[in-house]
Order: structure tokens, then sequence, then C-alpha cells
């Protein structure tokens, strides 16, 4: 799915939020243990007690950003410099480029294993940027690049994620390996992204810095 596709999937997602949370039942639900949900508005994190650990967030509401700290595993207010990422629904931001002066920077690997990643990669990172050449008028956020973190499917207007591991450069300087899991807490409803990460070290060459090259969005209904 390129930008184009994801320009068409955010009309979507934003014109059926409510009927998704209406329709929560409908809409599948994680296939993974059971994870006690964060307060309304709130991240809970769960050490798995390997060197992971496991993130549930409540952004389901529309209107409010829940911005994250790798280093606490906490959330932390969007006005505290140590954010590293954000959350509103299906969108998620980083602290750097248009989103923030934190220098928080991506790397996207399409199909790498999540337990066989040790050390962070060099070469090409991105930031988030401004809107581009798509079709829509969103920033072109970090885990938008390539086919983006999420796949849509039109017909029953649920995500689900993409195999692709993202590595994360953070405010601190520290770099941490990331995948996401799910959009839907056990109940199905949607809203809830969970992800699995861990830290990794650093890498062993030199990193580049470039806005993403974006392609697209997901189509009507969706939650």
């Amino acid at each position: 799915m390129d930008y184009a596709l994801h320009a068409i999937a955010r009309a979507a997602l934003m014109l059926g939020a409510t009927l998704a949370l209406g329709c929560a039942a409908e809409l599948g639900t994680s296939d993974g243990d059971e994870q006690d949900p964060p307060a309304a508005g709130g991240i809970t994190t769960v050490d798995n007690g390997d060197g992971t650990y496991t993130t549930l967030v409540d952004a389901s509401d529309g209107e409010a950003w829940l911005t994250f700290d790798f280093e606490s595993g906490e959330r932390v207010l969007e006005g505290d410099e140590a954010w590293d990422l954000g959350f509103q629904r299906f969108e998620i931001k980083s602290n750097g480029g248009i989103s923030g002066d934190g220098r928080v920077v991506v790397a996207a690997l399409a199909g790498a294993d999540f337990e066989a990643l040790e050390r962070a990669p060099g070469g090409e990172y991105v930031e988030d940027a401004a809107d581009g050449d798509d079709e829509d008028e969103d920033p072109d956020y970090a885990f938008l690049v390539g086919d983006g973190w999420y796949s849509y499917d039109p017909t029953d207007h649920t995500l689900s994620p993409q195999d692709v591991l993202y590595v994360v450069r953070t405010v601190e300087q520290g770099y941490f390996k990331l995948q996401m899991l799910d959009y839907y807490d056990e109940a199905g409803s949607s809203g809830f992204p969970r992800f699995l990460w861990a830290e990794v070290d650093a890498p062993a060459g030199d990193i580049s810095v470039t806005e993403p090259g974006r392609t697209a969005a997901p189509d009507a209904g969706a939650p």
C-alpha cells in the first residue's frame, strides 16, 4: 500500500471511526496473550521477562495525542521533551522533523525478524515531514514510509499490522526495535495499538536522515 492508498484509507478511517466504535464486536481481536487494558486515555507496558516489553495504548480518542517514552516505558505529557512517539487512533508520529524537536528518527525494515535484530542498522532513517505530493493534506509520518505500518481491508474496514520491523532512535539517542502487533483491544474495539519492543545496540556505521518519500491511505467506513 502506497501513500495514495494511505490517503484513501485515512479518509475512510476518519469517516468510519464512530461507526467502528459502535460495531467493535465485528472488528476482530488480537491473537496474542491478554493484557490488562490501560485506563482511559492511558498507556500500559508489560515486562515480558526476556528483555522485551509489550505496550498497549488507549488511543481511541480521535482528538488527543498520547505520547510515549521508550526509556521509561511510560506515557509522558506531550509538553515533556522526553516523548518519543505519539499515538492518535491509527496515526503514529515521532518527536522529530515537523512533529517535534527531539530529533527522533525511524528506520523501516520490511520482513526483518524481531528476535534476530540486535543492532540498529546504519543507512537511511526518516523523520516526520510536511505533506508531500499525495492525495491528502496530512503530515508524512515516518511510520507511513513505504507501505506504512498497517494494511487496510476495505471489505470489513479493519486494519492489521504490516510485516515491518521499525527501529527508532529516541530523544536520548538510544535505539529501540518495535513491531506493531494489533490495533484492537481484547473486546475488538479499534484505536488500541499494541506493540512489542526492546532496546538494541547503536549502529556500527553512520546513519542518514531524510524525509519520507511518501506514497498513500484506508476507504469509507474504516475504524
